[in-house]
């Protein structure tokens, strides 16, 4: 008895040359698991911040650091912006993984933020992968933030220019980062934050013109200088600090200190009054240094030269957690001198606050100073 033949594809009625093509073209394109070794992990912050960018600080996406070079930087070193783009997105990315079957993990460090997780010769693929097109992409995305920082200082100079020629008084929140970037002082956050919005809210209300910086200490001296550049003799300025300090001066950010003599040679050829409010620790070395030198403008500061300032825990019921301060100069009317200032400016023992002035005695006397400032430059 002879057995018949019968072929595979009576059985299995499927098209043999197209699984076979299937099968071609997927072994084609990389196979890489996630096996325990040769893994390459890369960290960045929590999801929720990805891609964000601040003035002089870029928050990087895990997935954008896959690409070696996948970075174009522009600064302007006098207003101190930094404006960083990626040419290819985070999108674009994990589109090109998912496409070629190639798999990630996303898994929090011990320090709570988002690491990717690869496999290396996964990652030496992509970057091969995207290699042709990388250049002609960065030379786009460097056109693109050119014209970028072009479009921001314009709109910096204009804003302050106009602010300082149209408005008699002027506030200018500075508001500093809360403390040392190794911590996290989200609370202090939230404070810093309450009191830039009420003070931005009073100035309002009060019809002066407002200028806010955040964090940038370079825009900052430079607006000062745009400031008294434009100034009049009528020009009422108000700067009002709010941050993390030290020993040396403003911490803006992290080790970008601003010194006392950085603010007033700023100020070099200032027509009209200035009045400065300083919410840190160790603010009181600051009001030390315009005393020590005679200066003609009004310093206020929260703590004791060589203290620090504790968080002002109290909830206001109109501003919510604004340091005290703050508070203290809103209850003020922004009016601040030396005869009103022991009302509303009260210390607090346990929050370390102790607030002090430096005003200067009499308006001729002032004007005096302002002469003899201007034409002496060892200030």
């Amino acid at each position: 008895m002879c057995a018949a033949l019968i072929s595979v594809e009576t059985l299995y009625p499927i098209n043999i040359k197209a699984e076979e093509n299937a099968r071609i073209e997927k072994s084609e394109k990389p196979d890489f698991g996630l096996c325990l070794e040769n893994l390459f992990r890369f960290n960045g912050p929590s999801e929720e911040v990805c891609g964000e960018s601040y003035a002089g600080i870029q928050i990087k996406d895990p997935y954008t650091k896959l690409i070696d070079g996948n970075e174009v930087v522009m600064k302007d070193e006098t207003y101190g912006i930094t404006l960083v783009e990626n040419p290819y997105s985070r999108k674009e990315i994990k589109s090109i993984l998912e496409e070629n079957c190639i798999h990630t993990d996303m898994r929090l460090n011990e320090e709570g933020d988002s690491c990717i997780i690869i496999q290396k010769k996964a990652r030496e693929w992509l970057n091969e992968y995207v290699k042709k097109d990388l250049e002609k992409r960065k030379e786009k995305v460097k056109e693109k933030l050119k014209k970028k920082l072009e479009s921001k200082i314009k709109e910096i100079e204009e804003e302050t220019i106009t602010t300082t020629k149209n408005k008699e008084k002027i506030m200018v929140i500075w508001e500093g980062f809360p403390g040392p970037p190794i911590l996290s002082y989200s609370f202090l956050h939230q404070q810093i934050h309450d009191s830039v919005e009420a003070l931005e809210n009073f100035a309002y209300e009060k019809d002066w013109g407002v200028i806010k910086v955040i964090w940038n200490k370079r825009e900052m001296l430079q607006r000062l200088r745009l400031i008294s550049q434009y100034s009049k003799p009528d020009t009422d300025i108000i700067v009002f600090y709010i941050g993390h300090g030290s020993q040396e001066g403003l911490a803006v950010l992290g080790e970008d200190i601003v010194k006392p003599e950085e603010i007033v040679k700023a100020l070099k050829g200032f027509r009209g009054e200035a009045e400065f409010y300083f919410s840190s620790c160790f603010s009181g070395k600051m009001r030390k240094y315009f005393k020590s030198k005679n200066l003609p403008y009004k310093v206020v500061s929260a703590s004791k030269p060589r203290k620090e300032l504790i968080l002002h825990m109290f909830l206001d019921k109109d501003y919510g957690f604004i340091s005290q301060l703050t508070e203290d100069f809103i209850e003020a009317g922004g009016e601040v001198s030396k005869e009103n200032f022991r009302k509303y400016f009260k210390p607090n023992p346990s929050e370390k606050y102790f607030p002090k002035i430096y005003d200067p005695k009499k308006a001729k006397e002032a004007e005096f100073r302002i002469k003899v400032y201007l034409g002496n430059p060892k200030y």
